[in-house]
């Protein structure tokens, strides 16, 4: 072998050994890379597992409001029904032979027939149609004022003291 050839020879040995260095560098990297990746990916599941258990509490949470919501909007509603006593009588809501005494089951029917009002914003009672001619249950006459058609209420507190369920008797 001639000194050309050997020169050829180590340096062609010489790229081959710096082609796998640098594969070698480059496998290491992609496995430090895989790593850290699987780390990361380890990492993000947990993490997943985590907020899926915050939005089931979340979403507890949020039926839980919502069901509490609704019982107060529905705990400030009023229910008042008007009408006179032949209507009243015949809606299940005052007594066959009494023109001041109200049925067992007259709050249902008020509830279901009346016209529900914001009773913590509201100090009028409309009637429409009609002179009121008394308010029941019986509510203290301090309480509130009658002008035609319209309950004034005066005292919040003791006029809704009786009850959420107005029944107003026109003529």
């Amino acid at each position: 072998m001639g000194q050309h050839t050997t020169t050829e020879w180590v340096t062609r040995n010489l790229l081959d050994l710096i082609s796998i260095f640098k594969r070698l560098l480059k496998e290491k990297e992609v496995s430090s890379t895989e790593s850290a990746l699987s780390s990361a990916y380890a990492d993000l599941k947990v993490k997943t597992a985590r907020l899926e258990r915050s939005n089931v509490e979340l979403e507890a949470t949020i039926k839980d409001l919502q069901r509490k919501n609704a019982f107060i909007e529905d705990d400030a509603n009023a229910y008042v029904v008007c009408g006179d006593k032949g209507t009243l009588r015949k809606n299940k809501i005052l007594r066959l032979l009494s023109s001041k005494r109200l049925t067992k089951d007259y709050r249902e029917q008020v509830s279901q027939q009346g016209t529900p009002m914001d009773y913590f914003n509201n100090t009028t009672i409309g009637c429409g149609e009609g002179t009121v001619q008394y308010i029941l249950p019986e509510r203290d006459p301090n309480s509130y004022s009658i002008s035609e058609g319209t309950v004034t209420i005066k005292d919040k507190d003791v006029f809704w003291d009786m009850g959420k369920t107005v029944v107003l008797v026109t003529q």
